[in-house]
């Protein structure tokens, strides 16, 4: 028996609901929603001096950006800044704008708009008004995914396997339309099953149906996919997921994972966003993402210099000799930086 194709205009007014008003929830890979905003910095081999600089203005080796202080998400904390009114949040937001990048400028004037209609919504409110307008598009471009996945394995799969994959989707459906009512809509789940579902298939169809499945809408990469997720979030998870991107954090110059140390001779101040797309990459693979890179790498250094030489960090001589040995190594010699400016002000 063959299992009809799933399509969106075959299931839009499944059980009369209509999908403009139904909640689900989008997961994002593992990365920037990993970062901790509470609770005090570890400061293990000098952690905490590495992470001072952004207060100083130094900014990310790898993209050369300014990056927010950690010492700043903490305060808000510590104030209990999310309590407060939905104005406040967003003319604090706004002073983050420069920040931001394209989509969370677009979440946070779609913000602004909506609080001129409903002065009193809190954020997570206002994106629920703004749900409703886009959860068909995101359900549209999830099932566009689908029949993507369908139509290869019909062509390349026996029919058991459509049929199994038939029951994936039609679960997947219920959950996105609100018919499962201890379950709503997982990307992250979905991948699970995708995974489970291509274990024994030849490494090429193996290949192909997973790289179709991650093209389905993150919060990252889609306005949607943001609004339906952060809708089901609190104050504190929408703001702080605004400017996370931009947070100042610790790079590891020579990963964990490759036995990389964790003390601050391996430590390099870095925005959330490139730590978390290096992940346990070489720093070559990073550089040819971000040609710009060793040129970011040299400005860091010079602006710390500055600093040492001012008497405004803990940081030193040694710190740096530390970092340029670092970085020369694990660039294969593409970042040999100059720290000479420090140590002719040293003679003198």
């Amino acid at each position: 028996m063959r299992v009809a194709p799933i399509l969106f205009s075959n299931i839009s007014n499944i059980s009369g609901k209509n999908p403009a008003i139904v909640r689900h929830t989008q997961y994002e890979p593992v990365g920037l929603d990993t970062f901790s905003f509470s609770g005090k910095i570890n400061t293990p081999g000098g952690r905490n001096s590495v992470l001072k600089l952004a207060e100083n203005g130094v900014g990310c080796f790898c993209c050369g950006r300014a990056v927010i202080p950690s010492s700043e998400i903490n305060r808000f904390d510590s104030l209990k800044f999310f309590k407060r009114n939905t104005h406040i949040l967003l003319n604090t937001l706004q002073k983050y704008k420069k920040f931001m990048d394209p989509q969370d400028k677009k979440i946070l004037a779609t913000l602004q708009e909506l609080h001129e209609k409903y002065p009193e919504k809190s954020l997570k409110k206002l994106l629920e008004c703004e749900s409703t307008n886009v959860q068909a598009k995101l359900i549209e471009r999830q099932s566009y995914v689908f029949s993507e996945i369908y139509d290869y394995c019909v062509k390349n799969l026996p029919e058991e396997k459509c049929n199994e994959l038939g029951e994936i989707f039609q679960a997947s459906y219920n959950e996105m339309y609100g018919l499962q009512t201890k379950s709503t809509f997982s990307r992250k789940r979905f991948l699970g099953l995708m995974y489970k579902f291509t274990r024994g298939l030849e490494p090429k169809h193996e290949t192909k149906i997973l790289d179709i499945a991650k093209n389905l809408p993150t919060s990252k990469n889609s306005y949607e996919a943001f609004v339906v997720k952060y809708s089901r979030k609190t104050n504190r998870e929408i703001f702080l997921k605004l400017i996370q991107k931009r947070q100042a954090t610790i790079e590891h110059i020579k990963p964990r994972g490759d036995g990389g140390a964790d003390n601050v001779l391996n430590y390099a101040l870095e925005c959330a966003e490139c730590n978390w797309e290096r992940g346990n990459n070489s720093m070559l693979t990073q550089i040819e993402k971000n040609p710009k890179m060793p040129e970011n790498v040299q400005k860091q250094i010079n602006k710390i210099i500055s600093l040492i030489k001012r008497g405004e960090t803990q940081l030193g001589e040694k710190y740096l000799e530390g970092i340029k040995e670092a970085f020369c190594r694990e660039s294969g010699g593409v970042i040999d930086l100059d720290i000479s400016a420090l140590k002719k002000e040293i003679s003198k």
